[in-house]
């Protein structure tokens, strides 16, 4: 007789209990566990028999070997009992997952034989690291801007090719800095991962959390690094959780920076689209005002601390920080734009005043 199989439709497999994924667990467990014990077996039988001599009798859990012969050890305390030993191998990889597994069987001896290790562990890696470090290529000597040897030296070593870097504590600092403010489209914020400057490779996490120790040391950090490492290097994160204050310190920096290219060139378009929308009445009929652009590029290059200049400058960077989000300081921004265009003869006479006294100078 065959046995058909019904499905209800609209309703999906039974979710298993924790019993049942504990149960399943422990089952993967004691596979994986006994391929290794056979492993192991075959090792101990192995090496005794080349040696001539019987194998000796180890400790059992159930009947079975539980040793440790395969796989990096933890462990490396030379004194510690065969029983706590195993129990700590068991117990997990790292100082972390076994002790919360060694709390839960309460097992104070085992406990204290982890710490120890843990302990032990921790001098030798800072002895290894010692011991790279001053066998490490030397990548520089001068620092990458100045020219000169590090006064605030940072540095940031890569473990790979063993070669040491030396920056200057500003220098390294700016260079995250500008990557963590990089925008797109001159002011949306695109922010980069951290790199070494030299090589222009991305920073490993221990690298960059290097890097903060030594500026914090130096008191050389910066908002844009702090937030980054409080999210834990992943930049995606610090993206969508700093995004409002990025906008608004990529916006300060555009406009206060009077050099700028790209922030003449915003503030210029903001002064053109004002022009047009203003319109006066002339001889009964709506008129718009002329729109001097060479004039006012060139204020924009040469006048930039005149007060008309700082004028439409502020405008422009309230403009794009509100983004019309505000309806009210949209239309003040509105007006005083209008006023502004309304006074623009003083730009025009500054601009006419100062390309006669060129053409003047330039006449034999």
């Amino acid at each position: 007789m065959e046995v058909q199989e019904v499905f209800a439709i609209g309703v999906g497999p039974r979710k298993k209990t924790p019993a049942e994924k504990r149960a399943a667990y422990r089952k993967k467990m004691d596979i994986k566990r006994k391929e290794r014990m056979k492993k192991e077996s075959k090792i101990i039988q192995r090496f005794y028999r080349t040696a001539g001599t019987r194998a000796p009798e180890y400790p059992t859990v159930l009947g079975k070997q539980w040793l440790n012969l395969i796989g990096k050890q933890w462990l490396i305390l030379p004194d510690a009992p065969t029983s706590e030993r195993n129990t700590i191998y068991w117990a997990g990889k790292n100082i972390v997952e076994i002790m919360v597994n060694l709390r839960k069987k309460n097992d104070k001896a085992s406990q204290k034989i982890a710490i120890k290790n843990q302990r032990l562990r921790n001098a030798f890696s800072a002895l290894a690291r010692r011991w790279l470090l001053k066998r490490a290529k030397q990548g520089n000597d001068e620092d990458l801007v100045t020219g000169d040897v590090p006064v605030n030296p940072v540095i940031l070593f890569d473990w790979k090719s063993r070669t040491k870097y030396v920056f200057e504590a500003s220098t390294i600092r700016k260079d995250i800095v500008s990557r963590l403010l990089n925008s797109t489209a001159c002011f949306y914020p695109k922010p980069l991962t951290p790199r070494n400057p030299y090589t222009n490779m991305p920073v490993t996490l221990a690298q960059f959390y290097s890097i903060v120790r030594q500026l914090r040391a130096r008191g050389c950090t910066h908002w844009t690094i702090e937030a980054l490492y409080s999210t834990g290097y992943y930049i995606d994160i610090f993206q969508d959780e700093m995004y409002r204050k990025l906008k608004n310190t990529i916006l300060k920096n555009l406009f206060t920076d009077h050099g700028n290219s790209e922030g003449i060139s915003v503030v210029l378009d903001f002064i053109e689209d004002r022009f047009k929308n203003t319109t006066v009445i002339y001889e009964g009929e709506n008129v718009g005002i002329i729109f001097e652009e060479a004039a006012y590029r060139w204020a924009l290059e040469n006048r930039a601390s005149h007060p008309h200049i700082c004028a439409w400058r502020s405008l422009a960077y309230e403009y794009h920080k509100i983004a019309t989000q505000n309806s009210d300081k949209e239309e003040n921004i509105v007006r005083q734009a209008r006023a502004l265009c309304l006074a623009s003869d003083c730009i025009k006479k500054l601009f006419e005043s100062s390309s006669s006294s060129n053409s003047s100078n330039n006449t034999p």
